[in-house]
This record gives structure tokens, C-alpha cells and sequence, in this order.
């Protein structure tokens, strides 16, 4: 025989609205956050094996996350390159099992990378997702500048990320949702194999130790990120910055 659950209420209570702000952003957490510094050029990422509920994760999303540094370097952008995986325009109606215009499967539901501020609780500063991302031959640029608005020495094909408040260190997050069981180069694949344990803030030797490990599983999909000097991507784009790179 089952027990009959009384009837939820249609007004959340302000009690239980503090009672959730407290699960999620325990007031003994330490604000300050000492993101270090990166040992190179090459931003590696990985994924979390359990990430905190102030995410807001769920079964059916997984992520990977990078540490650029404490600070923005002067005269230097991050740049991020990697092949985009097939969705569906359900923006524009299309069906989920449709791909959208480009793509010959629908490989996942959803895909976004979005920059963040590394403080408590979390703040989304901007996010390239997949219905508005540039792309060629399918592969996505991404550069993130300290320019207030997008500055008018990228070409349109290459996709804009404000690094947004220097009082924050941040950490930028690419998030997969319902990654089809043909894909097998999704963050859930990566977070199968190769996770780094999460704790606030990120431990960067952590996260650093298995991002190879990332790449490795993801292959082509993997996002390839390196600090770099503004006046090598303005002469030889991401290709020449990964030269550059340590």
C-alpha cells in the first residue's frame, strides 16, 4: 500500500526559498578565489565528476570546464577552436531528430560555451551556443577579449566572448545536454573516462592533469584553448596562435 504525499502549494514559501539558497551557496564557503596562474599557453578542459548543484546539473547534462587565470593578460586574447556537433532547429520548429542546416545527424540536443565569473554563487558573464555560433566546415572560433563590445578587428566569422568584470577570475564552461548514443565524442564521454574531483574553486592541477585525457576521448570535438598574443591572432588567426603555444 503506498502512503499518500500531501499536495504540494503553488506559492513557494520564502522559508523554503532560503532554505534552497543555503543548499546551494552554503554561507561558510570562503569567497576569495586564488585561480592561479596558467604553466602555459595551452588552457586545458575537463570534466567535473560531480559538478555543484549551483550549476544547476542534471542526467541529462554534462560539462567541461577551463581556467584561464586569475587575471586577464594585457594585449593577449584567448582563442578556442573545435567541431561543433550536430542539433536539432528546434528554434525554428524543426523536429528533434532533425539536424539542423549543416549537419547530417543530430549528435546532441544542446550545446553552449559560456564564460563565467568564478565568484559565489556563480554568474554566466556571456555563453556562444549552438543556434547562434559562426561556424566553417563546421568548426567554431571563439576569442575572448577584455574589449567592453565586440571589437571591430574580428572577422564575422569568429565568435566574440566578453571576459567581462576584472574583479572576478573566471572559468568557462562548455555544456553538452542529451549527447545521442551514435555520438561518442561528447563531455559525457569525457566525464566517463577521464573526470577531475570538483571542489570550490576548481583545483587547476586537477583539471589540467586529465585534460589530455579529455581531448583524447573527444577528439576533433574537443575545444583546443590557448592564451595568445593579440597581434599573432591578428596575423595568422587560431592556427598561428597554436604554434605559439608552449
Amino acid at each position: 500500500m503506498s502512503d499518500q504525499l500531501e499536495t504540494c502549494s503553488p506559492i513557494n514559501k520564502w522559508s523554503d526559498l532560503m532554505a534552497l539558497g543555503r543548499h546551494l551557496f552554503p554561507p561558510e564557503i570562503d569567497l576569495p578565489v586564488d585561480e592561479g596562474t596558467p604553466s602555459s599557453n595551452r588552457l586545458w578542459f575537463a570534466s567535473p565528476q560531480k559538478p555543484p548543484g549551483n550549476l544547476w546539473p542534471n542526467p541529462d547534462g554534462k560539462y567541461l570546464m577551463m581556467l584561464p587565470g586569475n587575471e586577464y593578460q594585457d594585449g593577449r586574447v584567448i582563442v578556442m577552436r573545435g567541431k561543433a556537433p550536430g542539433f536539432p532547429d528546434t528554434f525554428n520548429g524543426s523536429a528533434i531528430w532533425e539536424p539542423a542546416r549543416g549537419f547530417r545527424s543530430v549528435d546532441l540536443r544542446y550545446w553552449a560555451m559560456c564564460n563565467m565569473n568564478l565568484t559565489w554563487p556563480p554568474s554566466v558573464v556571456a555563453c556562444a551556443t549552438d543556434l547562434t555560433t559562426r561556424l566553417q566546415d563546421q568548426e567554431y572560433t571563439i576569442v575572448i577579449t577584455d574589449d567592453r563590445q565586440r571589437p571591430d578587428w574580428l572577422t564575422p566569422n569568429v565568435n566574440w566572448l566578453p571576459w567581462g568584470d576584472v574583479q572576478y577570475p573566471k572559468i568557462v564552461v562548455l555544456r553538452n545536454i542529451l549527447s545521442s548514443a551514435d555520438f561518442p565524442y561528447a563531455a559525457k564521454d569525457a566525464w566517463a573516462e577521464c573526470p577531475f574531483d570538483y571542489t570550490f574553486p576548481p583545483d587547476r592541477n586537477a583539471l589540467d592533469a586529465v585534460g589530455p585525457c579529455s581531448q583524447r576521448v573527444m577528439g576533433e570535438y574537443y575545444p583546443v584553448a590557448l592564451w595568445c598574443d593579440k597581434a599573432t591572432f591578428l596575423a595568422g588567426g587560431f592556427d598561428a596562435c597554436l604554434r605559439d603555444a608552449d
